[in-house]
């Protein structure tokens, strides 16, 4: 799955309300991860940026986040830790604003 297509798929779980499609979709073990893996030739949270602007806000930044936590996984845990304390931020504060909690 390209990024430009995960960002597409986000969007439309968030548009038609589909929380189970978007829990997968931002899951570590959800099988979209390889192939979105394989697709970046740059997983730069600079690089992946550039598409932020192609879905609604915050969940650009949620979904380079959740990318960001995927590739650091395993080589730099405490980035990656960092990167999900980032992504549930920003989760939870859009929820709040949206009154959601």
């Amino acid at each position: 799955m390209q990024f430009h297509t995960y960002l597409s798929e986000i969007a439309s779980a968030v548009r038609t309300q589909n929380g189970t499609k978007l829990a997968s979709l931002l899951s570590l073990d959800d099988p979209h991860i390889p192939n979105l893996l394989m697709s970046l030739h740059d997983s730069s949270r600079s690089a992946l940026a550039r598409y932020a602007p192609s879905i609604i806000a915050p969940w650009g930044d949620i979904a380079i986040a959740h990318v960001q936590v995927i590739v650091n996984a395993d080589d730099a845990p405490e980035e990656a830790y960092k990167e999900q304390d980032a992504l549930i931020n920003q989760c939870v504060a859009h929820l709040f604003q949206r009154n959601v909690v």
